[in-house]
């Protein structure tokens, strides 16, 4: 035989009778669920017929996990009356967390179109305020993160472009009591809902 120890005919008869036992075990397996379910129906279930409703049913899990319901909080109006930050809450229920996304649109307008300046989670103490004209800040105690702009530039109604600076800051209780009393003192506007 050459010495090949690959081209044996004992070993490809081995496995050769492996495969086919556990060919065996799985048609076996397939058989006792086809009789439990004809047991259970009263008549003879085609096999596709029953992955398709095993397809069907975790698809339709993963999509009600993956729905989320969105809903506006609150709508803050830049001090020109140009532009809105728009804060969104995507609550999906149990098994998901509640995620909260703002946007930069014009004003008045949906966001449907828009890409978010931030995305996050697990939020405490979250502020949004328009410092100016164009410069726009978030202030939070602790939230996670997952994707912040520092930029946004919206294409309003007329065809202008409406350039806006994000500012993301995290700070302390007694520390944004101070910066939110400077901020305002600059703005002089209130979020509108």
């Amino acid at each position: 035989m050459g010495g090949n120890a690959g081209c044996e005919p004992a070993a490809d008869l081995r496995k050769a009778s492996c495969i086919a036992g556990r060919l065996m075990a799985c048609r076996d397996t397939t058989q006792s669920f086809d009789s439990s379910m004809n047991d259970r129906y009263g008549e003879q279930l085609p096999r596709r017929s029953v992955c398709w409703v095993a397809l069907v049913g975790a698809l339709c899990s993963v999509l009600v996990a993956a729905c989320q319901a969105e809903r506006e909080l609150a709508r803050y109006t830049s001090p020109d009356g140009f532009v809105d930050a728009v804060d969104v809450i995507y609550e999906g229920g149990a098994p998901t967390v509640t995620s909260y996304e703002l946007y930069v649109v014009p004003a008045g307008a949906s966001i449907a179109q828009a890409k978010p300046v931030i995305t996050y989670k697990k939020a405490y103490n979250v502020e949004i305020q328009w410092c100016r004209t164009g410069l726009l800040e978030i202030r939070f105690e602790r939230a996670l993160i997952h994707q912040f702009r520092n930029f946004v530039d919206v294409q309003l109604a007329d065809g202008e472009r409406y350039e806006v600076d994000v500012r993301l800051l995290q700070v302390g209780a007694a520390e944004k009591k101070e910066q939110l009393r400077s901020c305002g003192e600059q703005s002089g506007k209130k979020p509108t809902e």
